[in-house]
């Protein structure tokens, strides 16, 4: 078998990267998850991570960086959700993002705060992005927001 060509590495590592990405977002919003699904979750976050850190910009890693904020708030694992939803954070405030990166960004890291109980963080970045997903221009994109935003908020009152 011959060797893939750069292209075709290229052309394989983002077809891995969206595959992985919509599968753990998948995962991630069923109500309930079995204890393999969890594992799973987690497994192809991070290779959605791994593909795009092969071949995406900065704008796909920090994207990359807030789905495993929210797998691992998910997880409760407060240490690794708060380190990927802070650097999700810095990069989309820091640099010209969409006002979706933006507003996600914001309700990434209110999630993490929850899961790492501080309270008062979680609200007012919670707040934070309500606002900002009112403004988000889509409609489209703001339905997908809201949908997401009130399962996170079922999964802080949950705990």
């Amino acid at each position: 078998m011959d060797q893939p060509t750069k292209p075709e590495i290229e052309r394989m590592h983002r077809w891995f990267a969206i595959e992985c990405n919509n599968q753990a977002w998948d995962l991630t919003t069923l109500p309930e998850r079995t204890s393999e699904q969890n594992q799973q979750m987690v497994s192809v976050a991070h290779a959605a991570a791994f593909h795009w850190a092969a071949i995406g910009e900065p704008i796909n890693l920090a994207r990359a960086e807030m789905l495993l904020a929210h797998v691992h708030a998910l997880m409760e694992d407060s240490r690794l959700c708060l380190a990927y939803a802070r650097s999700c954070f810095k990069y989309c405030t820091e640099n010209e993002c969409s006002d979706w990166d933006v507003a996600f960004a914001h309700a990434e890291l209110a999630f993490a705060s929850a899961v790492t109980g501080d309270q008062a963080q979680w609200e007012s970045l919670s707040d934070k992005a309500q606002q900002l997903g009112k403004q988000l221009e889509s409609k489209e994109d703001q339905k997908v927001f809201f949908e997401e935003l009130a399962r996170i908020r079922e999964a802080v009152t949950a705990k």
